[in-house]
């Protein structure tokens, strides 16, 4: 029922919430909405320069599961004149040297000239969170 006391049709995507495991349907303790990065997951590391991976150990009646996230950073983040920029995507086109230190993505980023190289680096942990136990954007 909405507010405005009508009754509404919707649904709900039920992969989100449950998943099959060796034939029993599984409810996995997510990460809460919020949780740093930092706190949750293991063998964090950044493939290709841009794909940030990392596993967490899901944890349900019947054991634990080792998932295996991942979020392409490089659609998260462009290049503006030689600093990370949120919100556009491409930067691995004018990047090079990209890894993680920390909780920050550092490397070092072309300028507009296209000759000079300027050394950036932004805290992971601001613009990425879990969410129904995926790896998401802040917005």
């Amino acid at each position: 029922r909405g507010c405005d006391r009508a009754w509404h049709t919707d649904g709900i995507d039920l992969d989100l919430l449950v998943y099959n495991k060796w034939g029993s349907l599984c409810a996995p303790r997510r990460p809460a909405v919020g949780d740093a990065l930092w706190d949750r997951l293991t063998n964090i590391r950044l493939e290709g320069g841009h794909i940030f991976r990392a596993d967490y150990t899901n944890s349900c009646d019947d054991g634990e599961d080792m998932l295996t996230m991942s979020i392409d950073l490089d659609s998260v983040f462009g290049n503006m004149n030689g600093r990370f920029h949120f919100g556009t995507s491409a930067f691995a086109r004018s990047s090079r040297n990209v890894r993680l230190e920390g909780t920050r993505l550092v490397g070092e980023l072309r300028m507009y000239n296209g000759r000079t190289w300027v050394l950036d680096s932004v805290d992971l942990d601001l613009y990425i969170q879990f969410l129904n136990g995926n790896l998401v954007t802040r917005r």
